[in-house]
């Protein structure tokens, strides 16, 4: 598997989490490294290099402070999973769907509506409204139609579990 620099970071940051929330008092690369070998499901453990590399790039970003004890450093998530979950939306909504809240609830409720991911296969298109998948059964090249006025209308409660999944 490929994992790109952001995926590491994700992948990071919720190891991170996890044992913060498992009272770790002091977390080393180390035990981030052991984390993500026995409680992430990988077939082997990260270089020691790689999981301090991408902690060092996130304290850089101000989402993970740095301690040093000894020879060693110590690390602490700056943000929770909802926090982290809440700036991934602005970004998303800011890069995707031009600052428009009602896109993205669109959208939102489109894949809530779909059984079956509809963007693993589907080519997308960029319109107007954003990135927005080919419909099933639509040729590529016909236009998308907008959601239904129905498909829009997304509650908050739903928008804040998703915001706290990401």
């Amino acid at each position: 598997m490929n994992l790109k620099q952001g995926d590491l970071e994700n992948i990071i940051l919720n190891a991170l989490w996890d044992l913060e929330a498992a009272e770790e008092s002091k977390i080393f690369v180390s035990h981030v490294q052991d984390h993500i070998k026995n409680e992430r499901g990988h077939l082997k453990a990260w270089a020691y290099t790689t999981v301090k590399t991408v902690l060092d790039r996130l304290v850089d970003k101000e989402l993970v402070s740095r301690q040093k004890e000894g020879k060693k450093y110590f690390y602490k998530s700056q943000l929770d999973r909802h926090q982290a979950g809440v700036l991934a939306l602005e970004k998303l909504l800011k890069q995707y769907f031009q600052n428009d809240v009602a896109k993205l609830e669109g959208t939102l409720a489109m894949i809530k509506n779909q059984p079956q991911k509809p963007y693993a296969s589907r080519p997308t298109q960029m319109g107007s409204g954003g990135i927005t998948a080919t419909p099933a059964g639509q040729p590529v090249s016909a236009p998308i139609s907008q959601p239904a006025p129905s498909q829009t209308a997304v509650s908050a409660g739903y928008m804040a579990s998703t915001a706290q999944g990401i």
